[in-house]
């Protein structure tokens, strides 16, 4: 299957803040596509979302593509 094929992934979290719009990217390696978006959706929320008391409504978008 196609979904649980492991490879490289560029990850790129967009989400809000009082001060506007930020972006967060990374590269993923040997993971899933699910659970590189799952890693960028736990990272936003716990450490970029928190400290500004942020929440998971203020992530605008996560977009996951093959490195």
């Amino acid at each position: 299957m196609l979904f649980n094929k492991t490879m490289d992934y560029l990850v790129v979290g967009v989400y809000r803040l009082a001060s506007g719009k930020k972006t967060e990217q990374c590269v993923m390696h040997n993971t899933t596509k699910r659970e590189a978006k799952t890693q960028m959706f736990n990272y936003l929320i716990n450490n970029k979302l928190g400290n500004q008391e942020g929440s998971f409504r203020d992530i605008l978008s996560i977009s996951v593509h093959k490195e």
